[in-house]
């Protein structure tokens, strides 16, 4: 694919309009892009008009995530001009079947399987992506040439396109008879399994132990910090608190980094974590989320394990520029998203869980999986007789209640988890005792790696060795329950 065609800059400030205010002084109106990505050709020659329209997206949204993913999609296009020696305007509809081609090529760059394609819904949205900066292109600058790049028939375009009423949203959807269709829905990424986060935890046991596995890199400013502190310690504690916080709450990844101090300074009291909800509104929405006397204990935890880290690096003199951010790197800075996502990958290699398909996100299919469960648990003992058939009213009750835990805009996209989750629940007897279990053994493993990592400092064996018998009894329940291939 060669080199990455973008620069994402951000908090970047450029001129906008400008007037004259006398003969010869002028003024001029600044505007702030919080994410702006700007295009080169592969020759490294500027992409004005993919620049243009790069700024007219990042005006229009401060999510961290749409510019980068907008121009991610529009890049192949980019490269494919430049492939073809043509421009944006030479584009038409014989290009565009050119390109389908060309974008069914294209490998997944982290396949479980190498060499893997990418999948029929990437492509039809890199297609849609690129049609719609098109029709920007032509509205913005096509009164230059002499002929219609995209539209209608009518308009006797380059490349011709319909617009058709989606039923659902009522939008206009683009019709072009080149688009790839859809793939039916595919759970390609299922709930995480319990064997694979004891697997996860273990691992960040190990890596905060010693400097193997890309857990701490040796840094000169470390060398002044106090004998007596260690940056593992606060490496295990942000590791655990990124693991009990996706399985706790399922919120997305982004919401974690987000997650804002001030408004849970007092957890213990107030006994809910506030987390704010992407993808509806800047800024986002604030979410209550209840949590137990335990959860909130851990929650406290890790806010004074990184106080403590700050005030180390502090007394070292090393300044630091997180003051707000909940997670941190390891010399007082915001940890950043895409950081979190490696290290996490990081961990599930030390893991040895290369051959599994494993991610954040599979935190938050398994918390909504266990939400709907539950709550079908309940409906089923106030009605039995909803086991034997669901209703409309059953699953939009269910799915309602789940999306204000998980901060998700409409219903509809829990359906899928519902219908799945039924048909287990109606279909398999004592599965409700079994997830209790599962609940009771997971707190007991999650609690014994934290023994373990406190227990290093001591060198006491008798508490190895006690250690070491109960995870012994815990796999051996974990082997009566369900056994290891669950």
């Amino acid at each position: 694919m060669g080199i990455q065609l973008y620069t994402h800059l951000k908090d970047v400030k450029v001129p906008g309009n400008a007037w004259l205010t006398s003969r010869h002084t002028y003024v001029y109106h600044e505007v702030h892009y919080g994410n702006l990505p700007l295009f080169r050709w592969p020759d490294g020659r500027p992409c004005h008009l993919a620049n243009q329209w790069m700024m007219y997206v990042s005006s229009g949204t401060q999510a961290k995530d749409t510019a980068r993913v907008y121009a991610s999609e529009i890049t192949h296009l980019i490269r494919y001009c430049y492939l073809m020696k043509i421009e944006f305007f030479d584009l038409d509809d014989d290009h565009f079947y050119k390109f389908t081609r060309y974008l069914k090529e294209i490998k997944k760059k982290h396949a479980v399987v190498q060499g893997e394609p990418i999948g029929n819904n990437h492509i039809r949205a890199i297609q849609l992506r690129c049609l719609h900066f098109l029709i920007w292109l032509s509205r913005s600058f096509g009164f230059i040439f002499a002929r219609c790049l995209i539209g209608t028939h009518d308009k006797n375009p380059s490349i011709v396109i319909e617009f058709k009423a989606n039923k659902f949203t009522g939008n206009l959807d683009i019709v072009h008879p080149y688009l790839v269709e859809k793939e039916p829905y595919k759970d390609d990424k299922p709930v995480i399994m319990e064997a694979t986060i004891r697997s996860i935890q273990d691992a960040i046991h190990e890596m905060s132990l010693r400097c193997s596995g890309g857990s701490i890199a040796p840094h000169d400013i470390f060398d002044s910090l106090e004998p007596k502190y260690s940056p593992r310690q606060y490496l295990y504690e942000r590791r655990m608190f990124t693991n009990r916080m996706m399985k706790l709450t399922g919120l997305r990844p982004e919401e974690l980094i987000e997650i804002p101090l001030d408004l849970n300074d007092n957890v213990l009291s107030t006994l809910h974590i506030c987390i704010p909800t992407k993808k509806q509104g800047v800024p986002a929405p604030i979410r209550k989320f209840k949590v137990t006397l335990r959860a909130a204990l851990d929650f406290n935890r890790y806010l004074t394990a990184r106080d403590l880290h700050l005030q180390a690096l502090s007394a070292a003199g090393i300044s630091t520029t997180a003051t707000t951010a909940i997670l941190l790197t390891v010399n007082g800075r915001p940890l950043a998203k895409q950081s979190l996502t490696r290290e996490f990958a990081r961990i599930c290699e030390k893991a040895k869980l290369k051959s599994i398909r494993t991610c954040l996100s599979m935190f938050r299919h398994r918390f909504i999986t266990r939400e709907i469960h539950t709550l079908l648990l309940s409906r089923f003992e106030r009605n039995p007789s909803l086991k034997i058939t669901w209703t409309e009213g059953l699953r939009d009750d269910v799915c309602f209640l789940v999306i204000q835990k998980t901060g998700h805009k409409k219903i509809q996209s829990l359906y899928e988890y519902f219908h799945e989750e039924y048909d287990l629940l109606t279909g398999r007897t004592g599965r409700a005792s079994i997830m209790t279990q599962r609940d009771h053994l997971d707190a007991a493993q999650e609690t014994l790696v934290d023994l373990k990592f406190k227990s290093f400092s001591l060198m006491d064996e008798n508490i190895e060795q006690d250690i070491k018998r109960l995870e012994s009894e815990i796999e051996e329940l974990y082997r009566k329950i369900y056994g290891y291939n669950t």
